[in-house]
């Protein structure tokens, strides 16, 4: 299985005409094992770990390629900080008022009816919801 999602990863990035640097394969492989929406400080720490050397501009440098390539998304929510999704499948936001945790809801698992003027084309959307996750809720085996 590692072997085969260091293919995957090795890949993509070749597959966009980019050169597979380990700063970019390490950043990439993390986003696509890792189930949240990290900033790119949180990128940093994990990258640091592999590449002890490696500086926050690498990082954000990087991630700024990943999503120019279109490899990775760049999210924004409410509290400023932008963070970053492998996920590149139609999906929607659920963001726990709690705990803070951000997690991806497949997007036949909503479903919306949008309305907008006549001078919109409306080609894509994407919800944000808020809310308490099941482990915040279900806490200590007791719902709050």
């Amino acid at each position: 299985m590692e072997q085969k999602r260091r293919r995957e990863v090795e890949a993509g990035i070749r597959e966009r005409g980019m050169r597979l640097t380990p700063q970019r394969y390490v950043i990439l492989e993390y986003l696509r094992r890792c189930p949240g929406h990290p900033s790119a400080e949180e990128i940093s720490r994990e990258v640091n770990r592999s590449f002890p050397l490696a500086s926050r501009a690498t990082v954000y440098n990087t991630v700024s390629s990943l999503v120019s390539a279109g490899l990775i998304l760049a999210v924004n929510f409410e509290d400023g900080v932008t963070r970053y999704d492998a996920n590149l499948e139609p999906h929607h936001h659920f963001t726990c008022r709690i705990c803070g945790t951000v997690s991806d809801v497949p997007a036949g698992r909503v479903e919306v009816q949008v309305k907008l003027r006549d001078e919109h084309k409306l080609e894509e959307f994407e919800l944000t919801m808020r809310g308490i996750c099941s482990k915040c809720v279900f806490k200590g085996g007791k719902r709050t």
